[in-house]
C-alpha cells in the first residue's frame, strides 16, 4: 500500500520534471532560432510576402560591389563573436537551464500538491548563488578580458574555421586547454550531482549541497578567469630573409603567432615600406610567411634603405619590424671576376648579386650573345674605349654569370702586353663595373 502511494507522487514528479524540461527546451529553441541570420531573413521574406505578394521573388539586398550583403558576425547563447563555442557561456547557460528547470518543476509540484511555492523555496541553500553567480562572473570577466586584449592587439580572435562541442575544452587552435577542461569538468560534476539529488526528491525543493562543491566550482572559475588575463598570442616578427632583395624576389618572414587559427583560404597581408606585397603564402609553419617583394606604387625604384616589414594577421593584428628589408632596384652589382686575367675567347665568371633582370629565373643557360635579359657587357681600356664586347656563354644566375671576351671591336688590334681594362655591365641605364686584365694571346699562366 505504501509502495503504491509513493509511486504516484514519484511518477507525477517525474512527469513534472519532463514537462519543465520540455518548456525550457522550447523556449531556448525559440530564442536560438529567432537569433540566427537565416531565421531573420525568413521572417523578413514572410513579412514582405504578406505586405507585397507580387514582389516576393525580388532578389535579396546586395552590396555596392554587386555581391550579396553578408550579415556581421553575431554571438549566440553559447558562442562568441568568433563563432566558437564559449566555455564560460556554455557553463553559464547550463547552470541557468538547470536552475530554471528546478524552479518550474517546483512550481508544478506546488500547483498540484497544494504546497506553498514559498515554503518549497524557503530552505534553498545560499550556495546556489555561488553556483549560478560564479559562472556569470567568470563569463563577464572573460568577455571583458578578451575584448580588451583584442583591442590592445594582445589577443588574436579570427573567425572560427569550424565549431563543435570540443570548443568548450579547447583553445582557438583546437588543442585541449587545461584551464578550460578543469572548469568544464568540475561544473559538469556539480551539475550532475544537483540534477540527481533534485530528481530524486523534487517535492523537497532545492537539494542541499556541500560547501566543498561550491568552493571547487568557484576555484575553477577563478583559475579559468585568471588564465584569460595572462593568455597572449600577439604576433611578432623576429627576422626577414634575405635582408636585401629586389622587386619580384621571394622573401620569408619569421616570427611568432603570424598565422592564428583561421580559414584555410584566409591569408595575412604583408607590406614593405607601406606598399602591399603580393604572393603572400603560408609555407606550413604558423611562424613563417613568404611574400613577393613589391614595386613602389609610383613605379620608380624604391630607395635602397632598410624599410619596415609589417604583417597584418587574419585577426587584424599588426606586427612590424623596422629596418628589416632593403629593396635593391635593377642595379647589378659585381663583386669580383675569376679569373681576372684572360684573353679574347677565354671563359671567365662574373660573381656578384642581382645580375639578372627582375623576373628572370636562375639556372638557365645563356646562348652566345652580347645580351642576356637586357644585360649587356663590354671591356673598356683606361681611356674608356671599347676593346671588345662581352658574350654570355654559360649557365647564369643572380650571383654568377659565365662570359667570354671578344672578338675585338673594329679598329682594335691585338696587344702584345697585358692591358688594364674595366669590365662593364649595363642594363636600363644602370651599370656595374669590375677591374680585369686583357692578356695577349697566348696566355701562358693565369693567376688566380
Amino acid at each position: 500500500m505504501n509502495s503504491s502511494n509513493n509511486a504516484g507522487p514519484v511518477g507525477m514528479w517525474f512527469g513534472y520534471q519532463v514537462a519543465a524540461a520540455a518548456v525550457l527546451a522550447v523556449l531556448c529553441l525559440l530564442v536560438v532560432f529567432t537569433n540566427t541570420p537565416n531565421s531573420r531573413r525568413l521572417y523578413g521574406r514572410l513579412k514582405q510576402t504578406i505586405a507585397q505578394p507580387r514582389e516576393k521573388d525580388r532578389p535579396g539586398t546586395t552590396s555596392s560591389t554587386g555581391q550579396k550583403a553578408v550579415a556581421p558576425p553575431r554571438s549566440g547563447l553559447v558562442t562568441g563573436y568568433d563563432g566558437r563555442r564559449s566555455t564560460s557561456k556554455t557553463i553559464t547557460f547550463a547552470w541557468t537551464f538547470v536552475v530554471a528547470w528546478m524552479l518550474i518543476t517546483i512550481g508544478f509540484v506546488a500547483a498540484r500538491s497544494g504546497a506553498s511555492f514559498t515554503d518549497l523555496l524557503h530552505n534553498t541553500p545560499s550556495l546556489y548563488l555561488v553556483l549560478l553567480g560564479g559562472p556569470y562572473a567568470a563569463a563577464i570577466l572573460a568577455k571583458v578580458t578578451v575584448s580588451s586584449g583584442v583591442q590592445a592587439g594582445r589577443i588574436q580572435k579570427p573567425p572560427a574555421t569550424s565549431t563543435g562541442p570540443a570548443d568548450i575544452v579547447s583553445n582557438d587552435t583546437g588543442s585541449t586547454d587545461l584551464y578550460d577542461f578543469q572548469y568544464t569538468l568540475f561544473n559538469l560534476v556539480a551539475l550532475l550531482i544537483v540534477i540527481f539529488l533534485f530528481g530524486a526528491h523534487p517535492g523537497k525543493g532545492f537539494p542541499g549541497i556541500p560547501d566543498f562543491l561550491a568552493i571547487l566550482t568557484g576555484g575553477s572559475a577563478l583559475a579559468y578567469t585568471v588564465n584569460k588575463g595572462v593568455t597572449s598570442n600577439a604576433p611578432s616578427i623576429s627576422d626577414v630573409q634575405p635582408q636585401t632583395s629586389r622587386v619580384g624576389d621571394s622573401v620569408r618572414v619569421t616570427g611568432t603567432n603570424l598565422l592564428p587559427a583561421a580559414a584555410k583560404d584566409a591569408v595575412p597581408a604583408v607590406t614593405v615600406g607601406g606598399v602591399q606585397a603580393s604572393g603572400v603564402t603560408p609555407p606550413g609553419s604558423p611562424d613563417t610567411i613568404d611574400f613577393i617583394v613589391p614595386a613602389p606604387t609610383s613605379g620608380a625604384w624604391a630607395p635602397e634603405v632598410a624599410q619596415q616589414v609589417a604583417v597584418t594577421t587574419t585577426a587584424g593584428v599588426i606586427a612590424t619590424l623596422n629596418g628589416a628589408l632593403t629593396i635593391v632596384g635593377d642595379q647589378p652589382l659585381v663583386s669580383h671576376v675569376t679569373p681576372p686575367r684572360f684573353k679574347v675567347g677565354d671563359k671567365t665568371t662574373i660573381f656578384g648579386s642581382f645580375l639578372l633582370a627582375p623576373g628572370m629565373s636562375s639556372g638557365s643557360s645563356a646562348s652566345a650573345t652580347a645580351t642576356v635579359g637586357g644585360l649587356t657587357g663590354q671591356i673598356l681600356d683606361d681611356n674608356g674605349t671599347t676593346i671588345c664586347p662581352v658574350n654570355f656563354t654559360g649557365a647564369y644566375s643572380n650571383t654568377a654569370i659565365e662570359i667570354t671576351a671578344g672578338p675585338l671591336s673594329s679598329g682594335q688590334s691585338a696587344s702584345t702586353a697585358d692591358t688594364s681594362a674595366t669590365l662593364k655591365l649595363s642594363r636600363a641605364g644602370k651599370e656595374a663595373t669590375a677591374p680585369v686584365t686583357l692578356a695577349p694571346a697566348p696566355v701562358t699562366t693565369v693567376p688566380s
